[in-house]
């Protein structure tokens, strides 16, 4: 990272789609394969030391957690799933940023059972407002 910086990177932007431990090796098997979920919180961390707090991003994908079989249950334990997540992303100087989550013909999660599961409007609503506290305090 201190090699990117050194070069002219200003911003250190990572996905990280969801949240829960449980969950990461089902949403993201490459990512829990290859790097796994500790390396990427360690990194996150690191890109904070090397580039400033405020200067790190990581982004989630809001209500994938309900797609999985052993996913959350509802919208609300989703929610709190996410909330968990931004608040220890931003206590450590991290912004984060949640994105609808789509269900794109082809993809891995495309099916109508799932487009059932996906989350209603609040739950983005108060996933926000609970970013915006987080980021207050």
């Amino acid at each position: 990272m201190q090699r990117l910086k050194d070069v002219g990177l200003e911003f250190m932007y990572y996905d990280m789609e969801i949240w829960d431990p449980d969950l990461f090796p089902e949403v993201v098997p490459g990512k829990a394969r290859y790097r796994g979920r500790d390396r990427y919180l360690e990194a996150f961390q690191e890109g904070v030391a090397v580039f400033g707090a405020g200067s790190v991003k990581c982004v989630f994908v809001g209500g994938v957690g309900m797609i999985p079989a052993n996913g959350h249950k509802t919208w609300q334990e989703a929610r709190d799933s996410m909330v968990e997540g931004n608040k220890w992303m931003i206590q450590r100087g991290i912004m984060t940023g949640v994105t609808a989550l789509r269900l794109p013909p082809g993809s891995a999660y495309a099916s109508e059972e799932n487009r059932l599961k996906m989350p209603p409007t609040e739950y983005y609503l108060e996933v926000a407002l609970a970013q915006h506290e987080a980021c207050k305090e």
